[in-house]
């Protein structure tokens, strides 16, 4: 059983893992900022433990609150999947919008990581899931800052395996294709896009410990186009 943070439960691919990881019998930290997610169906007959902590990341001070909670609450997987994404063309950002997407996509994950390193390094079990996307590959029209984030989480999750592998920390970087969430909500193509649920189920199964080989990184992508 792991103790795991979740960040941006409060719905999409957040709540689907949050969902799936207590159905693996794995206590839970989860983070939101407007909604908590819905766990009482899967938690009602069960003895583990579900906290929460609410605000807004972009807050030093919520950042601060997080990582002692989840000092507190002995995190030792800790999932990275709040993100913010605004399509516009680059002329068009302003600076707020430019600090935001770059600080809940980029610096967050940073800092939650180095304030749990301790916690994530003991027991040798640590596990860091950096939930990222194709915008970490590759660049697309309109999402030039986003696509800016998402490189800086990946070179993050690629030179974080060099520090943790000393530790026993494990470092997932898991790049995906649009999804059915409230970021792709208007698409055309909303129903061919991939089920969160079916993600989680997936990623929970990446994020098992294996015998002998480690996932550094893996891509998934939607089926139908």
């Amino acid at each position: 059983m792991s103790n795991i943070l979740i960040t941006g439960s409060g719905g999409g691919i957040g709540t689907a893992l949050a969902k799936a990881f207590l159905r693996e019998g794995h206590n839970l930290l989860l983070h939101y900022r407007n909604r908590t997610c819905d766990l009482e169906s899967e938690h009602k007959y069960s003895n583990q433990v579900v906290e929460y902590v609410k605000g807004d990341l972009r807050n030093p001070e919520i950042v601060y609150r997080v990582v002692s909670q989840a000092q507190d609450f002995g995190v030792n997987v800790l999932v990275n999947n709040a993100a913010v994404h605004w399509v516009d063309d680059f002329a068009n950002k302003d600076r707020i919008a430019i600090l935001s997407e770059m600080h809940i996509n980029a610096v967050v994950p940073i800092l939650l990581v180095n304030g749990l390193w301790d916690n994530l390094s003991k027991n040798g079990r640590g596990l860091i899931v950096n939930i990222n996307s194709l915008a970490g590959k590759f660049g697309s029209q309109g999402e030039s800052v986003y696509c800016a984030s998402k490189h800086a989480l990946s070179g993050f999750s690629k030179a974080l395996r060099f520090d943790g592998t000393s530790k026993s920390i494990r470092v997932l970087n898991v790049i995906l294709g649009a999804a059915q969430t409230t970021m792709s909500n208007g698409r055309e193509d909303f129903d061919k896009l991939i089920d969160p649920d079916e993600l989680a189920e997936t990623i929970v199964q990446l994020c098992k410990v294996r015998e002998t080989l480690n996932i550094d990184e893996v891509v998934i992508t939607r089926r139908n186009y």
